[in-house]
């Protein structure tokens, strides 16, 4: 488990909240809302459950937010659990492995396509990379109540005990000469290996990965938003395992 901790105890945003309280997964220990902005739904889900909803002035509200447009309501919650990494392994995996992905919003744009697109687990770098603070939480909008996490010390040794675990590795690079979607392995136990914002996936993540493969793109485009590439790419894997 990280030093620093997965994250995810301060959620913002009406549909994180809203999920954050049909999910229920995690104890939610209050919300605050703006005064006379109090949503009817998160209202009668909180009522439901015995969670106290607070009204608070603009002042205070401000005080604790921490994304850039919380929406007028805030959960204080547990926070999120990372599992051992074997636990996300079954028979036909789909994982996601984030290396070094450090902008809160490209993170949080990643997990809503990872819950989308029925990814099993994701890894995260304890270090060098964003973890799920509340502008995660914001963008993802509730994504987060659906995945499974991982926080693990470096990604490439997490690749090894993947492959010992039988989980076929296979990274994103733009140079790669192998098309994703032609990948014989896109219907086995697989994890999609995703580098950084700019410089992609660092010298020893390319090396452990089992293949490399790209996303073919017209020649007047260079690269994708990482998280953007992400998305074709996980809808590439779930679009061939519907197939099959």
């Amino acid at each position: 488990m990280s030093e620093r901790g997965l994250g995810g105890a301060q959620v913002e945003g009406r549909r994180a909240v809203v999920e954050l309280l049909r999910a229920r997964r995690r104890e939610v220990h209050e919300i605050w809302c703006l005064r006379q902005m109090v949503d009817s739904d998160i209202a009668d889900l909180a009522s439901s459950l015995g969670v106290r909803v607070r009204e608070v002035s603009e002042g205070t509200f401000k005080s604790r937010a921490a994304s850039l447009q919380p929406q007028g309501v805030l959960a204080m919650t547990e926070p999120l659990h990372s599992l051992p990494l074997e636990d996300l392994v079954g028979d036909n995996a789909l994982l996601l492995v984030l290396d070094r992905v450090q902008d809160p919003q490209n993170l949080g744009a990643i997990l809503r396509s990872a819950a989308a697109a029925g990814v099993d687990g994701v890894v995260l770098p304890e270090r060098r990379g964003a973890l799920v603070t509340p502008a995660v939480t914001k963008v993802a909008s509730g994504a987060i109540e659906y995945l499974r996490f991982v926080v693990v010390p470096g990604i490439p040794a997490a690749l090894a005990s993947l492959q010992r675990l039988s989980v076929w590795t296979v990274g994103l690079a733009a140079e790669a000469e192998a098309e994703l979607a032609k990948c014989n392995l896109l219907t086995e136990s697989l994890a999609l290996v995703v580098g950084a914002e700019g410089d992609g996936l660092s010298r020893l993540t390319r090396q452990r990965c089992d293949l490399l493969t790209k996303i073919p793109m017209a020649p007047s485009v260079a690269s994708l938003n990482v998280s953007a590439a992400t998305a074709v790419a996980l809808f590439t894997i779930a679009g061939a395992r519907h197939e099959g």
